[in-house]
């Protein structure tokens, strides 16, 4: 089986078959193929990649499947939802103790999957995403990374259930100054806030408190 799937032959045993590693969604479709599955190990994609996800970020992911509306602001680094693979790469990179390997691409490719919402053939979720200047003159990853994440920003600013606007430096009020955060309001009207902090983040559904963060 590991030739024709083409893993290493000591990938399924040590780390698949343990859980230390999620098979990919080619992996599980050849699986299903080899095994004769019928379509059983194939079924479980959704279910697999919902698992890549650390428990916060599942958490978060569907909060944001849910959502009826999304306002985001971020004063650090371009917006999760909008960074494209080599910047989300290059942002997590940065995290100190580092990731492993396994850890690092399994985050990247949850930041990936979560961008699936931002798709504006049904214009919902409508979308509202604030950034502060220096999250644009940051050169995460470098000039080239950046600059692919600037065309990026410009391709999903076309969209028509998005908003992006750029919150300048020399603005004297603003009310993100405790750092990035985001508003959820979910179908059934409840409107969730979310703080992101680095190794940790917090959340509320206070209509006082996510009143107050409307406006950075």
């Amino acid at each position: 089986m590991t030739q024709v799937v083409r893993v290493h032959p000591g990938a399924i045993g040590q780390r698949l078959e343990r859980a230390r590693r999620i098979p990919r969604p080619e992996f599980l479709d050849k699986a299903d193929e080899v095994l004769g599955a019928g379509g059983k190990i194939a079924a479980m994609k959704k279910d697999v990649a919902e698992a890549r996800y650390p428990k916060k970020v599942r958490d978060l992911a569907r909060l944001e499947s849910e959502a009826v509306e999304l306002c985001a602001y971020n004063n650090s680094v371009i917006q999760g939802l909008l960074q494209t693979e080599e910047y989300a790469r290059a942002s997590f990179m940065t995290r100190r103790p580092p990731f492993t390997t396994d850890e690092l691409e399994g985050r990247v490719a949850a930041r990936m999957a979560r961008q699936e919402i931002l798709d504006d053939s049904t214009a919902r979720p409508v979308f509202s995403f604030v950034q502060c200047e220096a999250t644009l003159r940051r050169p995460i990853g470098g000039r080239m990374v950046m600059r692919r994440q600037l065309e990026r920003l410009l391709e999903v600013g076309q969209l028509r259930n998005v908003d992006l606007q750029v919150l300048p430096l020399s603005r004297e009020d603003n009310t993100g100054l405790d750092g990035s955060f985001r508003l959820l309001r979910l179908k059934d009207g409840t409107t969730v806030g979310h703080n992101e902090i680095q190794l940790h983040g917090s959340r509320w559904s206070s209509s006082k408190k996510c009143g107050e963060r409307r406006d950075p």
